[in-house]
């Protein structure tokens, strides 16, 4: 090459072109390097396995697959569309196993019992919850919404309990 990898010196004799431009051109197109013919079988596992691992991340699965740039995987729905749903669901299985690994675990937490709660009186007195607070009293109007809410959730999931934490 006459210019070697130096972009910015090749950007000055191609017209309408910046230097990286010039560099994703020569890297995705006219690489020598590049293998441009049918998939082979080998590539064709490579790219299974590559998109199992990484998805839909081209860069990433053209890395795992030599010789290939993340266009040529990109198109692997053109090549090899039988292949296509296969690949949707054992994602979606792969996804639905992890989520299950998180979200059932409730055979794994302790029962509660009326000993972990205590009574809302030790919370919040009667007088507090409701309570018009006058301007200038140093409190904020949250804290009756907040004693409010508190009260209504404690009376209607613990029928008047509060947990302990």
């Amino acid at each position: 090459m006459l210019f070697g990898r130096k972009w910015n010196q090749i950007a000055k004799y191609v017209p309408g072109r910046i230097q990286s431009q010039c560099r994703d051109r020569y890297l995705n197109s006219l690489d020598p390097s590049l293998k441009w013919g049918g998939w082979t079988e080998d590539e064709d596992l490579r790219l299974e396995a590559a998109i199992t691992k990484y998805g839909y991340c081209w860069s990433k699965v053209a890395e795992y697959v030599p010789l290939r740039t993340d266009s040529q995987c990109r198109k692997w729905k053109v090549i090899c569309p039988e292949q296509v749903p296969l690949l949707q669901e054992a994602r979606k299985r792969q996804r639905s196993l992890l989520a299950s690994n998180f979200v059932d675990r409730e055979s794994e937490r302790p029962a509660l019992t009326l000993n972990d709660f205590i009574p809302l009186r030790m919370v919040a007195s009667p007088s507090d919850v409701g309570a018009k607070i006058s301007k200038g009293s140093g409190r904020d109007s949250r804290d009756t919404l907040s004693l409010n809410y508190l009260s209504f959730w404690v009376n209607s999931r613990f029928l008047g309990f509060w947990p302990i934490l």
